[in-house]
């Protein structure tokens, strides 16, 4: 590319030190250029933010903050296996900069589409340098967030590669306890890159470590089979498969083998049973041996993958009744309004994440004894009292309203700040006689004024 008269202004305003060659990339409110630093003949890479004039005031401030907290995180690192800053400021104008080294290499997502899948000692190799990256930022409290081949440099290093991280650009801090994340990102930045992004920051939850190593393990993945985790498909099923309760599809040679139970571990979808020290995955990934994979030249045969199923794979309980039944039930009914979406152009990710928001209410009221017997997309009947009635079965009902009813709430609100999305959403319990009959084709139905009520 190359530099337009305006960008020359802006750039003279920087430091006399920097010879500016050509632009390399424009992403996002930042442009990086190729140039050299005239006091030690390097060749350098410089990213300075660009400003939107047609953005709002709001918005414009926001993205200085987040480029400010860049600065900020990149000076706190420095290691091996992370690109190095070399320097950073703001020049008279308030045009803010950073000067990183200048890396020669392609990246690991080039690396892949030109070959594939990697060969087993160079994807261990290249992993575990990834891994001590991530750690020395965790070490200091920063979370990359971002982690996908194209922000892996790979750099011909003698007879050993070496893997550089880069684009802390959606970084976090690691939120101590009592405080709470700082939010400068909006849209599809929360996102990450679907395909690689953790599911809790899919949802828009807060992320940790645990969230870098879920990402590491989806690249490892990709290193060893030279496919995409979730395979070639649009970002609203990916998030429709990161989000659902099947596990990460995992090569089946891969299921006996310490190097699975590692993978499998890093990739939980359950944040509360994955891998959260990049530490200890490292000293088990030095002590695990390849002896027992199946290779072909040192590279790893992935034959026979397994498949995973994106929908509720569970056969339904057997419910004994007979043909017509009369009994009290205490009903509660629940509906979501239609999301208000600020950016319609994600759309179908925003329903993907509608559809887990039901998916993970439904597991709320089933876990407090209610019997689902309506679920259509944004609506949900749950009965207490069936099949086995009780005393507390309205007791049950209200608290699961009450639980429920939080979990919307904070779950909104985490939307509406990070995705502009407006949601309304509507909880009825009501107790009374119920009609329960088997009809032909062998299903319950349960029927009558009350789920009417506790509908409306």
């Amino acid at each position: 590319m190359t530099i337009a008269d305006s960008e020359k202004d802006t750039i003279r305003r920087i430091h006399e030190r920097y010879q500016f060659r050509r632009k390399l990339a424009s992403s996002g409110f930042s442009d990086v250029f190729r140039a050299k630093d005239t006091t030690t003949n390097t060749e350098v890479a410089i990213k300075m933010i660009r400003i939107d004039v047609t953005s709002s005031g709001a918005e414009n401030e926001r993205r200085t903050a987040r480029f400010r907290r860049e600065m900020a995180l990149c000076r706190e690192l420095s290691h091996a296996n992370i690109v190095n800053v070399i320097d950073s400021g703001e020049t008279v104008s308030g045009v803010l900069y950073i000067v990183f080294e200048y890396i020669e290499g392609p990246t690991l997502g080039t690396v892949l589409a030109r070959q594939g899948s990697l060969s087993l000692a160079r994807s261990i190799d290249l992993m575990a340098q990834v891994l001590e990256g991530l750690i020395s930022a965790h070490e200091k409290g920063i979370i990359h967030r971002d982690l996908k081949p194209e922000n892996i440099m790979i750099i011909p290093s003698g007879e050993r590669e070496c893997a550089k991280i880069l684009d802390f650009g959606i970084a976090s801090l690691i939120a101590r306890e009592g405080e709470k994340q700082t939010k400068l990102t909006r849209t599809r930045e929360f996102l990450g890159t679907p395909a690689f992004a953790s599911p809790e920051q899919l949802r828009g939850d807060p992320v940790s470590i645990k969230s870098d190593l879920y990402s590491w393990g989806l690249l490892f993945l990709q290193c060893l089979t030279g496919k995409p985790p979730f395979g070639e498909a649009s970002a609203a099923e990916i998030v429709h498969q990161q989000l659902a309760s099947s596990p990460v599809p995992m090569p089946r040679a891969l299921n006996d083998h310490p190097l699975g139970s590692i993978l499998r571990w890093v990739t939980e979808k359950e944040a509360e049973r994955r891998a959260s020290n990049g530490s200890l995955v490292l000293k088990r990934l030095s002590d695990i041996s390849m002896k027992g994979l199946p290779e072909k030249g040192g590279y790893f045969l992935d034959d026979a993958p397994q498949s995973i199923s994106i929908g509720d794979d569970k056969a339904p309980k057997p419910i004994t009744v007979s043909s017509r039944e009369r009994r009290q039930m205490t009903v509660l009914g629940f509906s979501l309004g239609p999301p208000s979406i600020a950016h319609p152009d994600i759309a179908e990710v925003i329903d993907e994440l509608f559809y887990d928001l039901i998916e993970k209410s439904v597991h709320l009221i089933e876990e407090m004894g209610g019997h689902i017997s309506g679920n259509n997309d944004d609506r949900i009947v749950a009965y207490f009292g069936y099949p086995n009635a009780s005393d507390i079965d309205a007791r049950r009902a209200i608290k699961t309203a009450l639980r429920l009813s939080a979990f919307i709430a904070r779950r909104s609100a985490i939307m509406k700040e990070q995705n502009r999305i407006e949601m309304t959403h509507r909880i009825g319990v009501h107790t009374g006689m119920v009609t329960v009959r088997k009809g032909s084709d062998g299903q319950v139905r349960i029927t009558g004024i009350t789920p009417s009520t506790a509908g409306k």
